[in-house]
């Protein structure tokens, strides 16, 4: 029975150290809310917050300037999956609201160190 209990809280502790974590930052340059989760070594989710359609712009930047901080300067690849806006310079109607902006990173270097 002992050495059940004790499997059983092995299982159980491997199971909660292994859960991604989530964070949810602020960065003052670009006045962006966002969400990191690493997801392995140099693999990353990112999401920032949406805010307003003008503020697209320096949402995108600061995701391209924080996918070059993460790989280091190395070369990534950066996927978006959702947020990425509709262009028109003279809309009709008003604009929907937008989804986050979020993106797969994967830096392709195989030496990735942690970003302190």
């Amino acid at each position: 029975m002992k050495f059940f209990s004790l499997l059983l809280l092995v299982v159980s502790f491997c199971s909660f150290s292994a859960q991604k974590k989530t964070e949810r930052l602020y960065d003052f340059d670009h006045k962006v809310f966002y969400q990191e989760t690493r997801v392995s070594d140099g693999h990353y989710l990112l999401a920032v917050e949406a805010d307003s359609y003008d503020h697209f712009e320096k949402q995108s930047v600061f995701l391209l300037r924080y996918a070059a901080k993460l790989c280091r300067s190395s070369q990534f690849s950066l996927v978006f999956e959702t947020g990425v806006q509709e262009f028109k310079a003279l809309p009709t109607h008003p604009r929907p609201y937008q989804p986050s902006l979020t993106a797969t990173l994967q830096c392709l270097s195989l030496k990735i160190e942690p970003v302190n």
